[in-house]
Order: structure tokens, then C-alpha cells, then sequence
């Protein structure tokens, strides 16, 4: 994710480890900006993941795939953070994919203002409301905050309420 030097020494107020930041060179218009960042997660917080209550889709190849080139959609009923790593394993091994559609986290463990998820469609960091607060109070702009408990599909519907495309 690319963000403003402004954006970047917000959130290192209120993250440790497990994010990396690049200088990036933005070109615009003939001109150069040197104050930007690609903001590069290392360290992802699956562990706040309500897995009983997202919703988790497996592409699955059809017996025949390498002939038909068809594949299924099955939702899968997971528990555990372990269970959902055996799952991501399996389809790594079959280059299958494994997404969280919709998700619930487990609001009472979170400790951390700012964190990475990975596969979850439509997103990847979750930003805690006082963080939220702190963005916008300091005129960040560039930046839209989807609830996490909508899906992405949920989201994309609401805010084109917001912008009046619906």
C-alpha cells in the first residue's frame, strides 16, 4: 500500500513489528514527489480471526480440471486457527485459493490499533477506531475505512450509497 510520509508516521505510533516501510517516487504530471512510502506487511494477525463465524470459500479444482478447467465453490465450517492453515496448506500444495468472504473478528483479544490480514477478499488491514479518529483528525485523505463486519460485496454496496451511485 502506498502512503504519504504524514499517513506512514501515524502508524508507526502505533505499530512494532511486522510492518515494512520502502521510499517510493511518485511521478505525477511531470513532477516528482519523494514523500511516500510502500507500506509492506511481514507479519500477519490471523489469531484475531472469529473463523466459527466468517465465512470462508475454497476454490476446489474438479477431478478433471486439467481437461475441463472447472472448479467449485464450497464454503467451508472452520474453528480454528489451525484448521484454516491446514486448509490455506492444501491449497497452496494444489494451487487452489482460500478466501475469508466475510469476516468476524474476536473484538474482545484485539490488543493492536493496526494490523495485516491476508486472505481476506477486499481488504487487509484493520485499523482500530481510535487509529480511525487520529487519520482524519490529522487530514489524511485518500483513505476509506470498511467496517469489518461487512463483507466486501456488503461494503461496495453501501458506498455507493455514500457517493450516490445508487
Amino acid at each position: 500500500m502506498q502512503i504519504s510520509s504524514k499517513l506512514k508516521s501515524i502508524i508507526e505510533k502505533y505499530t512494532g513489528e511486522g510492518i515494512q516501510y520502502f521510499r517510493n517516487t511518485v511521478l505525477h504530471n511531470g513532477q516528482e514527489y519523494t514523500d511516500y512510502w510502500l507500506l509492506h506487511p511481514y507479519q500477519f494477525d490471523h489469531e484475531y480471526i472469529d473463523f466459527q463465524n466468517s465465512m470462508i470459500k475454497y476454490k476446489k479444482k474438479a477431478d478433471d480440471y486439467e481437461t475441463s478447467r472447472k472448479t467449485s465453490m464450497v464454503l467451508l465450517s472452520l474453528n480454528t486457527l489451525q484448521e484454516f492453515e491446514e486448509y490455506k496448506e492444501k491449497a497452496r500444495k494444489k494451487l487452489e485459493t482460500i478466501t475469508i468472504e466475510k469476516l468476524f473478528l474476536k473484538e474482545n483479544v484485539i490488543k493492536k490499533d493496526f494490523f495485516a490480514l491476508r486472505y481476506v477478499f477486499g481488504g487487509m488491514f484493520y485499523v482500530s477506531e481510535k487509529l480511525k479518529k487520529e487519520i482524519e483528525n490529522q487530514g489524511c485523505t485518500g483513505l476509506e475505512f470498511q467496517p469489518s463486519y461487512l463483507s466486501y460485496y456488503e461494503w461496495r454496496t453501501e458506498r455507493e450509497k455514500v457517493y450516490g451511485k445508487i
